[in-house]
């Protein structure tokens, strides 16, 4: 009888571990996830095989997609977008169709249950039927429904059949593709050399910009004269803007009701680029403003959408000076024959002989002030001479003022550049305020000052911080004091 009872609470024990058991697997089975993997290879096609890919949505509006498969001896050379939503005048990309193919052509799929309600994945009425075909005709059809709870994986079936599976959810992020997904990221690439002008308005601060477009022979790369609302050539900023939009690359498209452009900035654009061919024909560009890190646009008026990346595009937002030229007349040492300059009681010429291929520096060149050589250096080889050329052709710009109406009347000095080809530009600064000038070119207001110290500053013993006028007394200087070619700065000066 002992012995009899001592058996009781193992039994007990073990009755318990088995309805434990029993429950276990019954809660698991009933639960979406699978209890252990089983992988299949639910479809697969290689290119020799498949023809098509198709998908269907269950969203009635939604176009069928399809791409289709060009093989050449067994191996994809080619595809084609063949879906409801074509555009006869547009470029699809090969890349993005391939991508798209690749990832719905084969299932190797995790079995969850092999005979279960459709339903509760998703599968009785599917998101998307991936409709796939061969070139003999077969066709099978994978339906595709829920996400899992992860979010890492979608639920798929074999239409005809009773299994449920798992794919990775990625699959599901390429049936939802529209036709504009489709489409090639670089969407523009304008020919310069059928272009006359570009014009960029940004209307953050009413910023209007015109420029000349001259096409170069010998580079890819055009030259850009600015022509409103001054006169100015380019800077490398301006050009680098034009050509990125010239040559425009989209992130991908987006569909964007009429009555929500204001929502992305786009019923009222923030920039705006014009780009006018020689035969009067033009391709507008029209750009929101960044919105969390991207940007919107449209190309003419069209209703096609698109976006673009904040970091991929630049300097939309650049200062204005930053599109030109920084100084007020550029010129290479090869440019100049003379150069004249009158400041109250003072004036120079300043004689240049420099070929295209020397330095002022140059020991073959020929720099003569007042008829004086003005080869000296310092002790490091510094040449005044190149010190005071590069204070007369590297004036920087100190800002813009067109609605200024200075008169030009009694300038506080004047500059006169004499080219190698007899053109001559007269420089001429008239005052501003008490630390900048105007300044008026041949006559007339050029549409920007200068700030006292590209004429007047003294920089001591940095020889690349001297305004034009005590650049030249240095230089005079340093021809009087030298001592067989070379004069140093006195320390305390």
């Amino acid at each position: 009888m002992r012995s009899f009872k001592s058996l009781i609470v193992p039994l007990i024990i073990m009755v318990v571990l088995v309805v434990g058991v029993i429950v276990y697997f019954a809660v698991s089975s009933s639960s979406k996830e699978p209890i252990q993997s089983q992988s299949v290879d639910l479809f697969s096609a290689g290119y020799a095989d498949l023809d098509s890919i198709s998908v269907k949505s269950k969203d009635p509006a939604s176009p069928l997609i399809s791409v289709l498969v060009k093989t050449s001896d067994g191996v994809a050379v080619d595809f084609e977008y063949n879906g409801e939503d074509k555009d006869p005048q547009a470029s699809y990309s090969s890349y993005k169709m391939s991508s798209f193919v690749s990832a719905l052509m084969y299932y190797y799929a995790d079995l969850i249950s092999d005979n279960v309600a459709l339903s509760e994945y998703g599968l009785q009425d599917p998101e998307y039927k991936i409709i796939l075909t061969k070139k003999n005709g077969e066709t099978s059809v994978v339906n595709m429904g829920d996400l899992t709870t992860d979010g890492s994986n979608v639920y798929v079936s074999l239409e005809g059949t009773t299994g449920v599976y798992t794919v990775p959810a990625i699959k599901k992020e390429y049936a939802a593709y529209k036709g504009n997904d489709f489409l090639e990221s670089q969407i523009l690439d304008l020919d310069y050399s059928l272009m006359e002008s570009v014009s960029f308005t940004r209307k953050t601060d009413g910023l209007e910009l015109k420029a000349d477009v001259k096409a170069s022979e010998s580079s890819d790369a055009p030259q850009f004269r600015i022509t409103s609302p001054i006169e100015k050539d380019s800077s490398s900023n301006f050009a680098t803007l034009m050509d990125y939009v010239a040559k425009l690359r989209i992130m991908s498209y987006v569909d964007i009701p009429a009555e929500e452009l204001g929502n992305y900035g786009l019923a009222d654009p923030a920039f705006v680029f014009t780009f006018a061919n020689k035969d009067g024909s033009t391709k507008k560009i029209s750009l929101s403003m960044n919105m969390a890190g991207y940007y919107y646009g449209f190309i003419d008026s069209n209703k096609v959408y698109f976006k673009l990346s904040g970091n991929e595009i630049g300097l939309l937002d650049a200062p204005v000076l930053s599109y030109m030229q920084s100084y007020v007349k550029y010129f290479r040492a090869s440019d100049i024959s003379v150069v004249k300059g009158e400041y109250k009681d003072e004036s120079f010429e300043f004689s240049l002989d420099v070929k295209e291929d020397e330095a002022i520096s140059d020991k073959t060149a020929t720099a003569l002030l007042n008829g004086r050589n003005a080869q000296v250096t310092n002790n490091e080889g510094r040449s005044y001479c190149a010190m005071f050329f590069e204070s007369l052709v590297c004036m920087d710009i100190g800002g813009l003022e067109l609605d200024a109406k200075p008169v030009l009347n009694d300038p506080v000095c004047n500059l006169t550049f004499i080219t190698s080809n007899y053109q001559t530009y007269l420089v001429e600064f008239v005052k501003r305020n008490n630390d900048s000038y105007y300044v008026f070119i041949n006559g007339e207001y050029s549409g920007y000052y200068v700030y006292d110290k590209v004429l007047f500053n003294n920089g001591g013993t940095d020889t690349y911080s001297y305004g034009v006028w005590e650049a030249y007394k240095l230089l005079n200087t340093a021809i009087s004091e030298n001592r067989s070619g070379v004069y140093n700065i006195p320390v305390d000066q």
